[in-house]
C-alpha cells in the first residue's frame, strides 16, 4: 500500500501540470480571439481598453495581467478608481463583483 502513494502523488503532478498546460493556452487563445469589449454590471456598461493602444478616457484600463491555475487573469482600473479581475479559466470567462464581461462575437 505504502509503494503507491508516492506514484499517486507523482500521477497527480503530471496531470496538474498538463491541465495547467492546457488551460492557459486556451485561456490565451480566447483572449486572442474573442477578448472583453466591455464590463457589464447592472445596467452600466464600461468599455474596456483594447490591448493593442493606451486606455481612453472613461475606459477601463488593464492593470495587471498574469496566469493562474488552469488560465490567465487580468485586472482592469475602472474609470471610478475601482477594480475588476477577470480569469479566463481554460475557454470560460468569469469577472469579480458581479460584472459581466461582453465579449466579440
Amino acid at each position: 500500500m505504502r509503494k503507491w502513494f508516492p506514484i499517486a502523488l507523482i500521477a497527480l503532478a503530471i496531470l496538474w501540470y498538463g491541465l495547467t498546460a492546457v488551460g492557459s493556452s486556451q485561456a490565451l487563445d480566447e483572449l486572442g480571439l474573442r477578448p472583453v469589449q466591455s464590463l457589464l454590471h447592472e445596467g452600466e456598461r464600461v468599455a474596456v481598453q483594447p490591448p493593442v493602444r493606451a486606455a481612453a478616457p472613461g475606459e477601463a484600463a488593464i492593470v495587471a495581467s498574469r496566469g493562474i491555475h488552469f488560465g490567465f487573469s487580468t485586472t482592469y482600473q475602472m474609470p471610478d478608481g475601482g477594480s475588476v479581475t477577470c480569469r479566463y479559466r481554460f475557454r470560460r470567462v468569469s469577472c469579480s463583483d458581479g460584472w459581466t464581461p461582453e465579449r466579440a462575437p
